[in-house]
């Protein structure tokens, strides 16, 4: 994917890697891409990082609004460790230490330096069928309400004083989007934070994770679309070390799978420059890779490809029984099912921000949904 260097997706790109801040620079579209990827907080963390705050080539109501939302985002991630650490204490007098996942991981492990540079829409916690019952009961005593996403082997629980809510997961073996996971033998650690516990996944299953999330549990694959903010996040666990190539190679196994990983490569490659292992990179074939730049591209073929990887994808959810025609035009129409509760300013569930081509850095300066929830948080 080649991106033009005045591109909204250049600029964000490049200041997350601390490069300087460029003279000329649509500030209206960047920051439209950044809230639509949920980095606005991370943006202005790599900026100040780099020494580049004062830098005059960034305008002051841009600097002002980066510098904000950074700040709300701090408040609201340390009210949101604090509802971890009170969960994983409630938990675990029922000896259930939850297996944490994505910005729950960040959250209990992050410095106080870094904890403000990932948004997030609830806390996952992935738990096993037999302790779920119980886990929800425990929440249920602490004052949360259920608020249950549809066709899924979790639960969602709030309280309207809390700033996210809570998913509990127990996923099943062989499911379609995560079985390469199954076949990662590396068990997940203990991490300590004061007086909670939790469990850890290691680096190549975070990573895995991430992949699989995007390209099959959210369609990606099929319809091009991508998350900006796990790329930054599959960058910055490859750039640390640590992961067992080897062991992720041999877990991604089936056709679909390696699809999956070929296809976070290439934009980790393109947008990052991500150094990925040769002993990981063959995954697909000619064939595939010039398929996946025609769909992620412009014009009549990219939108033709889209518009079929986005109909494909809905009739595989729909034959695997995760969604229904019924939900996935109600979808389309912006219809979210089930609705947040009336009661307290949550993010719906499902909306994430996830960045279709087409649409990369919209030239009109708005404050994204998490950025919005982020505003308005207490």
């Amino acid at each position: 994917m080649t991106l033009p260097a005045s591109s909204p997706l250049s600029v964000v790109l490049g200041l997350l890697r601390g490069d300087p801040v460029p003279a000329s620079v649509d500030w209206d579209a960047t920051i439209a891409l950044a809230n639509e990827s949920w980095l606005v907080p991370a943006l202005w963390g790599a900026i100040t990082q780099a020494g580049r705050a004062d830098d005059p080539a960034l305008p002051d109501e841009a600097r002002g609004y980066l510098r904000f939302i950074h700040a709300r985002n701090a408040a609201r991630n340390l009210k949101l460790r604090a509802q971890l650490e009170e969960a994983l204490l409630r938990l675990a007098e029922a000896d259930i230490r939850p297996l944490l996942s994505k910005g729950a991981i960040h959250l209990f492990t992050a410095s106080d330096a870094d904890l403000p540079r990932r948004m997030m829409g609830d806390l996952d916690l992935v738990v096993t069928e037999a302790e779920r019952a119980e886990a929800r009961r425990i929440l249920m005593a602490a004052g949360h309400r259920l608020w249950s996403a549809p066709n899924e082997a979790s639960d969602v629980l709030y309280r309207g004083s809390d700033a996210a809510p809570i998913e509990l997961h127990s996923p099943q073996r062989g499911h379609a989007a995560y079985a390469a996971l199954d076949r990662l033998a590396k068990p997940p650690v203990a991490h300590v934070r004061g007086v909670a516990v939790a469990l850890i996944p290691d680096p190549a299953a975070r990573l895995l994770h991430l992949v699989l999330h995007d390209q099959l549990r959210d369609g990606g694959l099929w319809r091009g679309a991508f998350e900006l903010r796990h790329l930054v996040e599959c960058d910055a666990l490859i750039r640390a070390g640590g992961i067992d190539w080897a062991a992720l190679r041999a877990a991604a196994a089936a056709p679909l799978e390696r699809s999956a990983v070929a296809a976070q490569s290439e934009l980790l490659e393109a947008f990052f420059g991500t150094r990925i292992p040769h002993a990981i990179g063959g995954f697909s074939g000619a064939v595939g890779r010039r398929l996946r730049r025609l769909r992620r591209g412009p014009g009549f073929t990219g939108d033709a490809l889209r518009l079929w990887g986005k109909a494909a994808w809905v009739m595989r959810r729909s034959r695997l029984g995760e969604m229904s025609a019924v939900d996935a035009l109600r979808r389309a129409a912006g219809i979210v099912v089930p609705p947040p509760p009336a009661d307290t300013a949550l993010l719906p569930l499902g909306v994430g921000p996830k960045t279709e081509p087409g649409r990369v850095g919209t030239p009109t300066f708005r404050v994204g949904a998490a950025s919005r929830a982020v505003r308005d948080s207490e």
